[in-house]
């Protein structure tokens, strides 16, 4: 078995002497036939380093887009935008970076846009308590939403960002690149109109007193967007423990009730 060891490119696992693949997603580019992804490697004549990496589907080899710093790395989210009659195809993907503070590491997160062929990527900071945040354009256009705390536009042309709204998670963009799909909540779905400039709740459980994100994913939508999908969760107190806590505290016990709906969505 070959010798496998821990690269500080990320500090997973990497192959002593061949390209490791890590726990990012492969992107693909149809019209040019080419496949995207991030890798590291640690080896005797280069040490450790990581790479963002093309593949030829027509020609069947590999090449290197872009070589990354040793302290920085490609997370879960990687994708390739489409281009539009105006803007070429880039990658959009998730940026990891350590910086030494005092005694310790402080790892930030940044977004990043990549056009074949440039020298730099261009980052943009991610908002405060990102979770999976990423929704782009499905019209070809440099923009992307991200999720966390409120909904911010981020244009990639002028790498400009401001938010659309005040909370908001988990958004997707309708497929008619109107409006924005996102949760306040496990109990219920909003839709963001761009024209209208605000936000309406479309699906909303009653009597949720204490909202919370535990249970929320992003709605499904049909490639004409004419059907919605997601599950909202009701949070409803059953009782509080006879017990009790470590501390000694009683604590309250809750039940959490799942549903399931389907939208028939008509736009104004």
């Amino acid at each position: 078995m070959p010798h496998v060891g821990v690269s500080r490119c990320g500090m997973r696992p990497c192959h002593a002497t061949t390209f490791y693949p890590v726990d990012c997603p492969i992107a693909y580019d149809p019209v040019r036939r080419l496949g995207f992804r991030y890798v590291c490697t640690s080896g005797f004549r280069r040490g450790d380093f990581s790479q963002l990496r093309a593949f030829s589907v027509d020609r069947g080899e590999s090449y290197p887009l872009k070589d990354l710093p040793l302290s920085q790395w490609a997370l879960w989210f990687l994708e390739w935008i489409e281009p539009s009659e105006a803007q070429s195809g880039q990658l959009l993907g998730l940026l990891a970076i350590d910086r030494p503070s005092d005694d310790q590491i402080v790892i930030e997160h940044r977004l990043f846009a990549y056009k074949l062929g440039e020298s730099q990527l261009r980052l943009r900071p991610l908002c405060r308590d990102a979770y999976k945040p990423l929704a782009f354009c499905p019209k070809g256009k440099p923009r992307v939403v991200i999720g966390g705390d409120g909904l911010h536009l981020w244009d990639l042309e002028t790498n400009q960002c401001h938010r659309l709204t005040r909370n908001g998670r988990y958004p997707v963009w309708s497929p008619d690149g109107k409006g924005i799909w996102y949760r306040e909540s496990s109990a219920d779905l909003h839709y963001y109109d761009f024209a209208a400039n605000e936000s309406e709740l479309i699906l909303g459980l009653p009597h949720q007193r204490h909202p919370e994100f535990w249970n929320a994913r992003p709605a499904c939508l049909t490639k004409d967007g004419r059907y919605v999908a997601t599950c909202l969760t009701e949070k409803v107190l059953r009782g509080v423990s006879q017990k009790g806590s470590a501390t000694g505290a009683r604590e309250r016990v809750y039940v959490h009730n799942h549903r399931l709906f389907m939208l028939v969505w008509a736009a104004a």
